[in-house]
């Protein structure tokens, strides 16, 4: 306190002439009179304008805040409606599977896709059965729209899975109007070729390519893909089909595992 009142004493002339000012705009502004209220307007009108720019920083600031804020929102209800849509294809897919096993006479295993390309040197996925569900190496893996695989390394409870795009995967397929036997192999993105399939054999565009049963890993007719081509190769007895495969490689998330192959 008594630093205060020191202050006060050091500075009375300011602290008079501000008092003063204080009193004078009090009995200024309670006066009724119309000329004390023409100035009373202008002096808000002034000041109102001295305080716009304030007004419009605060305005500023605000619609700032608020354009964060459904900027969060949008994304929190896009982030939202992603996962619903992987959901609803997920359970399309289910759905689909359910009712490819209740037609089918084979011994399947369904299981989900944890993992692709796992294996550096293979093209593969990982599945989330093994041992334990009686899951062996060798066994073919398939999904509702043909043919994915086949097991390579099957562990307690996950299994890896080399996928027919792999550059060393080999199947025995046939044409299935003639029945005319030949070997796959991947060519690159969705495209396949079938070797040694004879010049004089007649090939229809869109005819489907089915495994073909000569083999201990994949039961026969199962679909693998359809024809959209062949080449030609002089001086050769043999041509090569091109084909399209059926299964879509890059959304695979729910595959059947082929526990005993039934020809």
């Amino acid at each position: 306190m008594r630093k205060f009142f020191g202050f006060l004493r050091d500075q009375r002339d300011f602290a008079v002439l501000f008092l003063a000012i204080i009193l004078s705009l009090f009995f200024l502004f309670s006066n009724e009179s119309s000329q004390i209220q023409i100035l009373r307007g202008k002096v808000n009108t002034a000041f109102a304008v001295l305080y716009s720019p304030v007004l419009w920083i605060k305005g500023i600031n605000e619609l700032r805040a608020e354009n964060e804020l459904l900027y969060e929102k949008a994304t929190q209800l896009a982030l939202l409606n992603s996962a619903l849509l992987n959901y609803e294809q997920e359970n399309q897919q289910l759905r689909a599977m359910l009712d490819y096993k209740r037609h089918t006479q084979l011994d399947l295993v369904s299981a989900r896709v944890v993992n692709q390309g796992i294996s550096p040197v293979v093209s593969s996925i990982l599945i989330d059965v093994g041992k334990a569900q009686g899951i062996e190496r060798n066994r073919a893996v398939i999904g509702t729209d043909g043919v994915v695989g086949k097991t390579i390394t099957v562990g307690d409870k996950t299994s890896l899975v080399q996928i027919m795009t792999d550059y060393n995967f080999r199947a025995s397929v046939s044409l299935e109007e003639s029945g005319t036997v030949g070997i796959l192999r991947w060519k690159d993105n969705d495209v396949f070729e079938v070797w040694e399939i004879p010049k004089n054999v007649e090939v229809t565009i869109g005819e489907r390519v089915i495994t073909s049963g000569f083999s201990d890993i994949f039961p026969g007719k199962l679909p693998v893909g359809e024809v959209v081509g062949d080449v030609e190769r002089p001086g050769r007895a043999h041509k090569i089909i091109v084909g399209k495969a059926y299964t879509d490689f890059t959304s695979l998330q729910h595959v059947f595992v082929v526990r005993e192959s039934q020809q």
